[in-house]
């Protein structure tokens, strides 16, 4: 998610089973960025089985892949059109979107 003028990039996870979010202001949104963070999402609760990820080019990048494949990850892509599938990250992100408007 793109936010602000200075091309900031909100990075946003959700752990469905313990209900737990994450977020991690980058200024790019490339895929080593956005692993060094799942790392240390991981680091605080461990390995997840699945993820569950828009279609991004930081989440269809081979390293990505790699990265899922090498931990026994599932990585799988929900369509722009499966906005139920994704529906509380998207929730979350209209919250974050609403509130750096309004702080503007």
């Amino acid at each position: 998610m793109e936010i602000g003028e200075s091309s900031r990039y909100v990075l946003v996870g959700i752990d469905y089973y313990i209900r737990r979010l994450w977020k991690k202001v980058n200024q790019t949104k490339n895929t080593g960025e956005v692993l060094e963070a799942i790392k240390n999402w991981i680091g605080e609760d461990g390995f997840p089985d699945e993820f569950i990820t828009d279609n991004g080019k930081e989440f269809c990048s081979k390293e990505f892949e790699n990265w899922c494949s090498e931990n026994d990850i599932q990585h799988r892509n929900v369509g722009l059109e499966a906005h139920r599938t994704n529906g509380r990250i998207e929730r979350v992100i209209r919250t974050i979107r609403e509130t750096v408007i309004k702080q503007k």
